[in-house]
């Protein structure tokens, strides 16, 4: 700088900085560049997050279907209506086993707005529809933006006419159909309180009361002017 202004008196601090800047900028350039996105469209299933993650932890999506083995089956109600299923968000799930022995595994996640776009398609079924609970073979074209990490910006969405013509067709970024992509698979601490309370009042509760009862009852003491096999069962 102080060969073109001379008279411009910097600092050698704020004058490091700026050739900082200047060096670094073409660099900055090129990352914005790699992670604009390549258009990318993909056909398969919709599925939600939270019944894969049901799945995942050893428990039943809840409309009792198997997501990962058998995406067809899931049923619009499940897809459209519990708020966990919608606010959980949506992706697109890749068959990675084969057709004996299918996994069907995310491949693109959605941002906010692919998202909302899934809701609003799914939302074309009004609740009551006679095929609700049945199943939904949910197959979807999604086009949006891509860099790889597994997540499809700005996506639309429309949903196929023949659902075995769209189950893992993809043009653009792909490489998500072969690295997989990491899923976070969370399930709501209600759920697993349930499950130790479940386990607690049948594994321990209920036959301690039994055993109680059975070795008590002929026991003369009472309790609050009860038999204490009466009180303790």
């Amino acid at each position: 700088f102080r060969d073109f202004c001379p008279s411009l008196d910097l600092a050698p601090g704020l004058m490091a900085l700026m050739t900082q800047c200047i060096v670094w900028l073409p660099y900055f350039f090129a990352l914005v560049e790699v992670t604009a996105g390549v258009t990318t469209s993909y056909s398969g299933y919709l599925v939600d997050s939270y019944c894969y993650a049901q799945l995942r932890n050893g428990f039943r999506a809840l409309d009792s279907t198997d997501v990962i083995a058998a995406p067809e089956t899931h049923t619009t109600h499940c897809l459209r209506d519990p708020k966990q299923c919608v606010s959980g968000g949506y992706y697109l799930a890749y068959n990675r086993g084969d057709s004996a022995s299918p996994s069907y595994q995310p491949a693109f996640m959605f941002d906010d707005t692919g998202n909302a776009n899934a809701i609003a398609l799914l939302r074309t079924v009004p609740v009551g529809d006679p095929n609700d609970n049945a199943p939904g073979y949910w197959t979807v074209t999604a086009t949006g933006e891509s860099n790889g990490d597994g997540v499809l910006r700005g996506a639309t969405l429309v949903r196929c006419t023949d659902s075995g013509s769209c189950d893992g067709n993809c043009s653009g970024s792909c490489d998500t159909l072969t690295t997989g992509i990491d899923l976070e698979v969370n399930v709501d601490a209600l759920l697993w309180a349930h499950v130790i309370c479940m386990c607690l009042s049948w594994g321990l509760l209920l036959p301690l009361g039994v055993l109680w009862a059975r070795h008590l009852r002929n026991n003369p003491r009472k309790v609050a002017g009860h038999p204490i096999w009466f009180q303790g069962h």
